[in-house]
């Protein structure tokens, strides 16, 4: 017979059959992560460097520098031809905002397909690059159809074939007065680039950066740590990180965090081998 006040078992969970994560009590294991989620949030390029993700100064400006297009038509061989002929002008890239921390779970629940509960990582965070937009004011002009010969046969000398595919990219010449006088076009357009598709000149003018700091206008970097106050083997180490990227979102960066100590052998060439990547505990990078 049963006694009533007996305590329910509770029944592990998959990850704690998987493998034994017998340090998650202990003090020190809460120092490490404590340490990392100080980092994210005030160091963030500390983080960065130990993703394998270039950081500094230069390498910063070198996200920041990789615009995102502005799609002006869904045919991409046309968008990609008006992208090319406002990157002529635009003007210079002023210098990036601060990096923005999205967010840092402690303890985030790892679950299955139907919901079920299967473990809990030590530490999620997500940190966004920024990177600008270029923008540009498009004036579409229709040629008549008689005059769209005239304009191959006359100026095809200044004519730049953007893929082959019938897009075409005209950049300012010492003639322009002659096309602005052959085609009736207004002063306001005199030295403008502009991409001819079809029946239409699609000028370019007003060439910009944007940046609104909204959401959208980062790069996110999804990562999860797991700490280690002393690490037995790499095995039983990949086996563990191997559990949570089964259940992760494409492209999360892992991150093992360890006192330098911890490290036994060829234990971080295997996990960075394994594309894990590696920080000692209270370094500088």
């Amino acid at each position: 017979m049963i006694a009533k006040n007996m305590p329910k078992k509770i029944s592990p969970t998959y990850q704690q059959k998987l493998f034994n994560d017998d340090q998650l009590g202990l003090p020190d294991h809460d120092k490490i992560v404590r340490w990392v989620d100080q980092n994210i949030r005030t160091n963030p390029l500390l983080i960065l460097r130990a993703l394998g993700i270039e950081t500094g100064e230069a390498s910063v400006e070198s996200v920041w520098s990789r615009q995102r297009s502005y799609s002006y038509s869904h045919d991409d061989v046309f968008s990609s031809a008006i992208d090319a002929i406002a990157s002529l002008g635009k003007p210079e890239l002023p210098g990036p905002p601060p990096l923005k921390i999205f967010s840092v779970v402690w303890e985030p629940l790892v679950k299955n397909d139907r919901g079920t509960i299967m473990g809990a990582m030590d530490l999620r965070a997500t940190i966004g690059m920024p990177t600008p937009r270029l923008d540009y004011d498009i004036k579409k002009v229709e040629i008549a159809k008689e005059k769209r010969r005239l304009l191959y046969e006359s100026e095809i000398s200044t004519w730049k074939p953007y893929y082959g595919r019938g897009v075409y990219i005209w950049e300012p010449k010492k003639n322009a007065e002659k096309i602005l006088f052959d085609f009736g076009l207004s002063d306001e357009l005199k030295n403008l680039p502009f991409v001819f598709k079809s029946d239409s000149l699609h000028f370019v003018s007003n060439v910009r950066w944007e940046f609104d700091g909204g959401d959208y206008d980062y790069d996110r970097i999804d990562l999860v740590v797991e700490a280690k106050t002393e690490i037995r083997s790499a095995g039983e180490l990949m086996r563990q990180m191997n559990f949570y990227r089964d259940h992760l979102s494409r492209g999360t960066k892992c991150l093992v965090v360890a006192p330098a100590h911890a490290w036994r052998g060829d234990t971080k060439s295997i996990l960075n081998e394994q594309r894990i990547h590696t920080l000692n505990y209270m370094s500088n990078g």
